[in-house]
């Protein structure tokens, strides 16, 4: 995450090299609703209609000028408002001929080139967002020496053609001149739809797609919508993370239950989900224009997780809180039914940003079954990785001490809460992370679902090693390309009434599996997973598994036991197995081992917790290759060692940091004097 807010911070800069300081405030919703380049190529389809060529659009290579549309000809490109500045004075290369927008809808685009030649060769992409009811005159900001092209988004526009002006001003706010922009915007259609639990017959909240123009899948967006946080907006919409969304255009908004759109007058296309358990709706019509047209969508479910016991969670939620934006908050958890979202503050060695109000009881909001719970990602750094601290009393961070994340553990932990690491341990060298936190015993959970895909490596690595640790997941909202709320959830096992403590609990006894989509039964000998089963001798488990998935979202492909990380028995869905399939299965257990559960459908996955199986007192490890694994864990140590030295400082954050690195390699070396007590692996 590091390096995308010091991408998004030098993008900034560079913008407001090319076009001035007035385009900051222009171009900030770029970074909440577009988040860079490749969203804005694949923007132009839907807001136009019209493929957008761009050869050299590149992320790494932002901000340089767009070509790839120059060389393929811009004949593949909708209508271009062409705008020439010379000596002073700005023209139209020719006069502009638009096609009509549509009165009153949101999300249309036009496309305004700003250049000093005729034909520029390149140009730099700019987002410009355009409300027709704030007033008739569209401010653009243009810097000299190179070529400006803006994307409008053009919201409300009046029925009718209406005398509109576009006035270009330079770095410093002052007009160069303007020009007169008639649009034409026909009558658009009006669409009221309420979406209904189907057995209580009340609103409930939920995901929409509404999209019009047929074919296109042009997206539209609701006025009523609710309010998202992203950094230091509110949006309406964001793209999102779901292998299961049937439409290929991700734009999606949350609703409370209804919501009002003007659409398009032709086909439309209304795609209304809300979490794995309940049926998708997809359905078309046709609306005429001017015509006012009212749908009821009610939702059923196909299960209850809840119900049973398991309840789902994003742990990775990146909104700021004060309070009063909770009730807007915990509708967004409800639209994706998602019952826990992790609310997390975030902070590096300089800074904390996405405050939290309060801590544990006192910063939890409730609304039925779906709360809000604050917790910590920090410490983060590049050195050993990014943190997670759930259930902490207080804001635990100390800069003189920063990279021992094993202090900030150690009192999250005394206020009974957990701790662990983000992005699967692999990303920003968490790797080195754990290798010091699991011997010392201070990390309960790592966070493997992420970005809507397993890391396993981190913790099967634990887990070859005995250490018990629970997989998690989150979504990491905002950062990044369609990360949405719940993309990369995980289910907790809540033994009695649901709460805040209660789901804390379950998650600190390991009852948990991360899934987008599959339902998990899983026993060894009746345990769940997180638990441990203890023989006196050596012997045989037994092994309940049962996968079920909603057949509006999915369909089963394969279950398969993982035992000490290799995959020791599989079975597929046969035909009418699709939406759920069983195993009972008898498996010899000559020694200690780790048995877990993936289930993988054909656009979903869910793993679960291991259960821990120990024969005879011996850790539940993979003995084959554990000195290796021992010493791979050590070098870890070592490279953290350097740096620390190398990278980070002051000398404090290695006084800090060295005696908790002796203490893991006494730890090693006292986990192979106890493996060398027990027989070899059978």
């Amino acid at each position: 995450m590091q390096r995308l807010v010091l991408r998004a911070a030098l993008v900034a800069a560079a913008l407001l090299v090319c076009a001035g300081a007035r385009l900051r405030a222009q171009t900030a919703w770029m970074w909440t609703h577009l988040w860079g380049l490749p969203e804005l190529q694949g923007y132009f389809p839907r807001a136009t209609g019209t493929a957008f060529v761009a050869a050299d659009f590149s992320p790494r290579r932002w901000p340089e000028a767009i070509s790839g549309p120059y060389r393929a000809g811009v004949l593949d490109w909708p209508e271009v408002v062409r705008v020439r500045v010379r000596d002073g004075k700005v023209a139209f290369a020719k006069p502009p001929a638009l096609p009509p927008l549509v009165a009153g809808m949101r999300h249309q685009a036009i496309l305004i080139e700003v250049a000093e030649s005729d034909a520029p060769d390149a140009a730099f992409p700019l987002l410009h967002r355009f409300d027709a009811r704030d007033g008739r005159v569209l401010r653009l900001s243009f810097r000299s020496g190179a070529a400006h092209l803006f994307l409008v988004e053009v919201s409300a526009p009046p029925p009718g053609t209406s005398a509109f002006e576009l006035a270009l001003e330079d770095a410093a706010g002052k007009e160069i001149g303007r020009l007169p922009l008639p649009l034409e915007a026909g009558p658009a259609a009006h669409l009221h739809v309420d979406v209904v639990d189907a057995t209580t017959k009340k609103p409930t909240p939920a995901r929409v797609g509404l999209y019009g123009d047929g074919e296109r899948l042009r997206f539209t967006g609701a006025a009523d919508a609710i309010a998202i946080p992203v950094f230091q907006d509110l949006v309406s919409e964001r793209f999102v993370r779901d292998p299961t969304w049937p439409v290929a255009n991700h734009l999606a908004f949350a609703c409370r239950g209804s919501f009002d759109a003007d659409v398009p007058p032709g086909r439309v296309r209304l795609v209304v989900k809300k979490g794995a358990d309940w049926k998708l709706v997809d359905e078309s019509f046709e609306v005429a224009a001017g015509e006012s047209v009212t749908k009821s969508v009610a939702l059923e479910r196909v299960f209850d997780r809840a119900a049973e016991g398991w309840y789902s969670a994003d742990d990775h939620v990146h909104v700021g809180r004060d309070g009063s934006n909770d009730a807007d908050l915990l509708a967004w958890t409800q639209s994706e039914d998602v019952h826990v979202a992790c609310t997390m503050q975030m902070g590096d060695s300089t800074r904390l940003d996405f405050l939290q109000y309060a801590w544990q009881e006192a910063g939890v909001a409730r609304a039925g079954d779906h709360l809000l719970l604050p917790g910590q990602e920090d410490p983060r750094s590049g050195v050993r990785g990014h943190a997670l601290c759930l259930w902490n009393a207080v804001t635990h961070w100390d800069a003189k001490r920063y990279l021992a994340y094993e202090l900030p553990f150690d009192a999250t932990r005394a206020d009974g809460g957990l701790t662990g690491y983000a992005h699967g341990a692999s990303a920003w060298e968490g790797a080195r992370g754990l290798a010091l936190s699991l011997p010392l015993g201070k990390c309960d959970l790592i966070e493997v679902f992420n970005n809507g895909a397993l890391d396993l490596d981190g913790i099967y690595g634990a887990w070859n090693l005995g250490y018990r640790v629970t997989p998690t997941g989150g979504s990491d909202f905002p950062y990044g390309r369609q990360r949405s709320l719940g993309d990369s959830p995980f289910f907790v096992k809540v033994e009695r009434k649901f709460s805040a403590q209660e789901w804390i609990d379950g998650l600190r006894a390991g009852h948990a599996y991360v899934s987008n989509g599959p339902l998990v039964d899983f026993e060894v000998d009746g345990a769940l997973p997180g638990d441990v089963v203890s023989k006196a001798a050596a012997g045989a488990v037994e092994l309940k598994v049962r996968a079920r998935v909603n057949p509006t979202l999915d369909a089963l492909k394969e279950i398969q036991l993982v035992v000490n990380g290799d995959v020791v028995v599989r079975k597929s869905a046969a035909v009418g197995e699709e939406s759920e399939l069983s195993l009972t299965a008898t498996l010899d257990a000559p020694s200690s081992r780790w048995i877990a559960l993936r289930v993988e459908g054909q656009r979903t996955v869910a793993h679960t917790n291991a259960v821990h199986v120990q024969i005879a007192g011996e850790p539940s490890w993979r003995r084959e290759g554990l000195e290796a694994r021992v010493a791979a864990f050590e070098a870890k140590l070592d490279e953290l060692r350097e740096a620390v030295v190398a990278t980070f400082g002051p000398k404090e954050q290695e006084d800090a940091l060295e005696p908790l690195l002796r203490a893991a390699k006494e730890r090693y070396a006292e986990l192979r004097a106890q493996a060398a007590k027990f027989p070899p692996a059978r």
